[in-house]
């Protein structure tokens, strides 16, 4: 039931913990919980200088891992949401990743595999992590957030497709998302409609950056798939999609997905959410 983020974090406690019960961690001691608030000193969490991790934020973290650990024996270097960038900054970290440290691990996180260059994925472990349902979000979020109501917790968790991190950020104020997620809802009541020009406005406002239009479009593709999977099971009556054919909501799905495929490129945002539109309307 963990994202990204939070495997990484589980990975980065396996290999710091002083109180290991076989091969996982405790989570209790001292070094899980500095892992877990994100402030471990041997735990680093590389920053961005621009967008996307450039070469520069590479060779600065390549030099420092030569660098003997602070507080533990080992040193773990997280590249989070490594979506879009360049291949001569994957590049930068050939070497190191084929032959590191002894003392230093590297953890690279992103939408797909296809984020990352054949050669660099040949110098890693894969691993898959899959976001839960929306109920068994809603689940785990009861847990952290008790003081919120049921209604919120699964509407949050559906909004961002059983993402917990997202769900809470969402349900926590981060004003970004609450945007991106409002107009993922009304592109979602436009598409129900059958309002193709109200649609083609609202994935304008969403392509002010690739990443934005990227973002917008996952969450649009969340109701488009819950709405296709009801539909086969049963179709549900007030659905904001239902009327809408399983056919014709699997076709959108399709080009949902094409579209944030597209996103992690060079491509001209306004072009893309244009040409998407006309998919969607076909």
């Amino acid at each position: 039931m963990a994202g990204k983020k939070t495997c990484a974090d589980y990975i980065a406690m396996q290999l710091l913990c002083s109180d290991k019960k076989g091969s996982a961690p405790c989570g209790s001691c001292r070094e899980c919980s500095r892992v877990q608030k994100h402030i471990h000193p041997d735990y680093i969490i590389v920053e961005k200088s621009k967008k996307s991790f450039s070469i520069e934020d590479v060779r600065a973290v390549v030099e420092d891992s030569y660098t003997a650990p602070n507080d533990c024996d080992r040193k773990v270097y997280l590249f989070a949401d490594c979506d879009g960038w360049s291949d001569a900054a994957q590049n930068a970290t050939l070497k190191i990743t084929e032959d590191p440290p002894d003392s230093a691990y590297f953890i690279f996180t992103g939408q797909s595999e296809n984020t990352f260059l054949p050669t660099l994925r040949s110098r890693s472990m894969l691993m898959a992590v899959g976001n839960p349902s929306a109920d068994e979000c809603a689940k785990a979020l009861s847990e952290l957030l008790p003081d919120h109501s049921t209604d919120e917790l699964l509407s949050a968790a559906k909004s961002t497709g059983g993402n917990i991190g997202r769900a809470m950020a969402l349900i926590q104020g981060d004003e970004e998302l609450i945007n991106e997620t409002s107009l993922a809802r009304d592109i979602v009541d436009s598409l129900a409609r059958g309002d193709e020009y109200r649609t083609a406005v609202l994935l304008s406002k969403a392509a002010k950056t690739r990443e934005g239009l990227r973002r917008v479009l996952c969450a649009v593709s969340y109701e488009v798939r819950d709405s296709a999977v009801t539909r086969t099971v049963t179709p549900v009556e007030g659905e904001k999609l239902s009327r809408l054919g399983t056919g014709r909501l699997l076709k959108m799905y399709d080009a949902l997905s094409a579209a944030q495929s597209r996103c992690l490129l060079n491509c001209n945002a306004d072009a893309l959410s244009s040409a998407l539109c006309a998919q969607l309307y076909s």
